[in-house]
């Protein structure tokens, strides 16, 4: 026999939940109609803060040949390639992740062309003209 042709054989506490008034359960398991909040755009602004200091340290290093330290020039230029490689990667993680999408774009634009190594195969390219 089952539950419904058997008056005895009713689940433990069926009596309470006829109880409640029809209303009182209205509502409970509703979502709440509100945005998402976007992903914060902080790995695409490390990227561009990356590029901004590769940029920094090709043109300080410039600086520091043209005054004669081709030592510490050539560490200058060593921590630039560093840090552009950072900004591209940091960059193309944040366009994948959508995690500011155009700070990332732009960090990887600036940290490619500021890399010293893009610069001198430009530089030898324009060299014969």
């Amino acid at each position: 026999m089952d539950a419904n042709t058997n008056p005895g054989t009713e689940p433990a506490g069926a009596d309470l939940m006829d109880a409640a008034p029809p209303d009182a359960h209205a509502g409970v398991h509703a979502i709440p109609d509100r945005p998402h909040p976007r992903p914060g755009a902080w790995l695409g602004i490390l990227a561009a803060v990356f590029a901004v200091a590769c940029a920094g340290l090709v043109v300080a290093g410039v600086a520091v040949a043209l005054a004669g330290d081709f030592a510490a020039s050539t560490l200058l230029a060593q921590l630039a390639i560093g840090c552009s490689i950072a900004a591209i990667v940091t960059g193309v993680v944040a366009i994948v992740l959508k995690r500011g999408r155009r700070w990332g774009i732009a960090g990887c634009v600036l940290g490619i062309l500021a890399n010293p190594l893009v610069a001198v195969v430009v530089l030898r390219t324009f060299d014969g003209i």
